[in-house]
């Protein structure tokens, strides 16, 4: 008796064990909980953003546009003050009246010439519209001072023109005796690379310039 009762003793003990393993296995795996959800993206309000940042970037497109063409203007009316409104060169004239001539420049000292006046015209030829307003602008009132003070003479543009005659380079300046260093330091703050010679006869034949600053189609 007593060997049946400790042969069911095990038994019961054995199904004790193996329930409370189950329990275990039961509790430390137990069922999935649930999925966690991405948060809800609200399309309405994203959209209503993305509109909200471009009209303000034309906003601020439109403000820049405005502020461009108001300081093209201001270029413009100022330029007009300096030079007068762009027309066609003058014409060829009779030769100019002999004056002294002034000491050549030298490169490590320059003298200033006869007459301490830089005379600068423009010509555009073809060149981009409002190509020769900027760049007598640029030589004339932005950089004038600094050529003034390199060259020891004043800096003056005495005329603009538009041509339609073909130019053999993209921008060409034609000096007259003595202003070769006036010619390269004009030449010096120019955009594009430039030609630089002296001025033909026929350029000679026009007083009161010195230099021609000669822009052609593909200057920029």
């Amino acid at each position: 008796m007593d060997k049946r009762g400790r042969m069911l003793g095990r038994i019961v003990t054995a199904g004790v064990l193996l329930l409370a393993a189950l329990l275990l296995l039961g509790g430390c795996g137990g069922q999935p909980g649930p999925l966690e959800q991405p948060p809800k993206v609200d399309e309405a309000q994203l959209r209503k953003e993305a509109e909200e940042r471009r009209k303000a970037e034309e906003e601020a497109a439109r403000l820049a546009e405005e502020r461009r063409k108001v300081e093209e203007q201001r270029q413009q009316e100022e330029l007009i003050a300096t030079v007068g409104v762009v027309g066609e060169p003058p014409p060829v004239g009779p030769l100019p009246e002999p004056v002294v001539e002034g000491i050549p420049f030298d490169e490590a000292v320059p003298p200033l010439p006869a007459e301490p006046m830089l005379r600068v015209a423009v010509l555009a030829h073809g060149a981009p519209a409002g190509t020769g307003r900027q760049v007598a602008a640029l030589i004339g009132t932005h950089e004038r001072e600094r050529l003034e003070e390199r060259l020891g003479m004043a800096v003056s543009i005495v005329y603009v023109a538009e041509t339609t005659r073909p130019l053999p380079r993209d921008s060409e300046i034609h000096y007259r005796k003595d202003y070769l260093r006036a010619a390269q330091s004009v030449a010096a703050v120019l955009s594009a690379a430039q030609w630089i010679a002296p001025m033909t006869d026929d350029e000679l034949t026009q007083p009161r310039v010195d230099l021609l600053v000669h822009l052609g189609k593909d200057y920029r």
